[in-house]
């Protein structure tokens, strides 16, 4: 029996280290640099009309107060009801930005809700389109807000991004978007694809670290060396 005992409470110490373990990595960790803040109190410019037109299953939806985080956003409804979700594909130029988002929660009524669609920005200005899923029924979403002014490369200024290796033989570096000319703002994703008999080791100069690929936001001109072993 006391060996049955000792062998439990071993298997659970190892269990609640293991659990602890997993806690120890931030949420904020994994958010995604976009360049633009679509952060803001959407709601319809329309005298009593819905943000959600038809309404929506419970109490009806007049606003989102928005905020976002990196990629990642939070919605609060009129209701005090919360919606989470993300950013998708984020675009933008010359003072203007567009991404797609996707939001889940759920109504008054208990019934969940998904809702996908497009943020649109110019200057200070944003509106908030897309379609709100509920079983058995849909409806549409549409709200403007005023945000931070979009100010992402309001000239049409373009940054080059130089990329070289410490020996061209161990291996070499792509790209993505490809190119090496980029609009202000751009997020460009490098991956180090190490030689046979060769390993990535680190970045250098203007991006520092071991992470493969790695991400670097184009917002003057950048210098970056790879380096292998």
């Amino acid at each position: 029996m006391k060996r049955t005992l000792i062998a439990f409470y071993s298997l659970l110490a190892v269990a609640t280290l293991v659990l602890v373990g997993c806690e120890l990595q931030s949420a904020d960790s994994f958010t995604r640099d976009v360049g633009v803040d679509f952060t803001g109190f959407y709601d319809s410019t329309a005298t009593n009309a819905n943000f959600v037109e038809p309404a929506n299953s419970g109490s009806r939806v007049t606003s989102f107060n928005l905020r976002q985080y990196g990629d990642i956003l939070e919605a609060i409804d009129n209701n005090n009801f919360v919606f989470r979700g993300t950013l998708g594909q984020v675009s933008s130029d010359s003072g203007s930005a567009t991404a797609t988002f996707t939001l889940e929660g759920q109504t008054t009524a208990g019934q969940p809700v998904t809702i996908s669609g497009n943020l649109s920005g110019q200057g200070n200005s944003a509106t908030m389109t897309g379609t709100w899923i509920e079983p058995g029924f849909y409806a549409y979403v549409n709200g403007d807000a005023t945000i931070n002014t979009i100010t992402t490369n309001t000239s049409g200024t373009q940054y080059t991004l130089t990329v070289s290796v410490n020996d061209a033989l161990k291996g070499s570096v792509s790209l993505s978007p490809s190119g090496g000319s980029y609009d202000s703002g751009t997020l460009v994703t490098l991956t180090a694809n190490a030689a046979t008999g060769s390993t990535f080791s680190s970045w250098s100069v203007d991006l520092t670290g071991s992470a493969n690929p790695a991400t670097i936001t184009m917002d003057s001109d950048k210098n970056v060396q790879a380096n292998f072993n």
